[in-house]
């Protein structure tokens, strides 16, 4: 309780040439005091060390031209509508069977593997809720560009909890509980996705065409295309540049 309840990947220093790499952090709470992972924290823990892996893949280059984003204190990174896309994709292999089976760690009590039917079950539901999920975060891109397009006088004005119930209502199609602000919980808007939190679906287009190279297999081949055409350059070549030769 009381601790930080988000997860992200900090760039700590940029690469520079001469052959010092990215440095970064990842920062999060996930498991259990065991190390116990739920599934969706394994999603995530994939999802962060995509973002892990498109900084160490890196080549030196100045910092103009690495991996970083807008929070940063140096000038630079990888555009907004591409950033999440190696992070989006490695956070998809948690519903390939071969995945599952390898980092699954057998039962804490009994030392059973995890289930086929189970793996199978997983990786069916996929897309289970999927709609819902995503209507949820078209509201939240809206309410993130509404907020940013106020102008001084509205926002001195405006009592900012009732900004998000309509929008939510009228996107989602979902109420929010009264009393709540749900807003004061969700804080990427103040570190760097700035009317810019549209890009995670943008960036998650990219990222399921990218996968669907590797078909839910771990196929080295594809792998080392990934690193060299979508890690290596950082913000050297435009997302849709590297994205169409990948």
């Amino acid at each position: 309780d009381g601790k930080f309840g988000h997860q992200m990947v900090v760039p700590l220093r940029p690469a520079l040439p001469g052959g010092a790499p990215n440095v970064c952090a990842v920062l999060g709470n996930l498991g259990d005091s065991a190390g116990l992972l739920r599934f969706r924290e394994v999603e995530t823990l994939l999802h962060e060390l995509g973002h892990v892996f498109h900084a160490l893949a890196g080549s030196p280059k100045p910092s103009i031209l690495g991996w970083a984003w807008p929070m940063v204190p140096w000038p630079g990174g990888v555009e907004m509508d591409f950033l999440e896309v190696p992070s989006m994709l490695t956070q998809q292999f948690v519903y390939a069977p071969e995945m599952l089976a390898k980092i699954a760690r057998p039962h804490s009590e009994t030392g059973a593997p995890l289930p086929r039917e189970t793996i199978d079950a997983l990786a069916a539901n996929r897309h289970l809720l999927a709609g819902a999920g995503t209507a949820r975060y078209l509201a939240m891109c809206r309410y993130d560009l509404a907020m940013h397009e106020l102008s001084e006088d509205d926002a001195t004005r405006l009592d900012m909890p009732t900004l998000w119930p309509p929008i939510c209502l009228d996107v989602a199609g979902v109420e929010e509980p009264e009393d709540t602000h749900f807003a004061s919980t969700w804080y990427h808007m103040a570190i760097g996705y700035d009317a810019g939190y549209y890009s995670y679906l943008w960036s998650e287009v990219c990222a399921v065409d990218a996968y669907a190279k590797f078909a839910d297999r771990l196929d080295a081949k594809e792998g080392a295309r990934l690193r060299d055409i979508i890690l290596e350059p950082g913000a050297a070549a435009s997302g849709q540049a590297m994205i169409e030769a990948f």
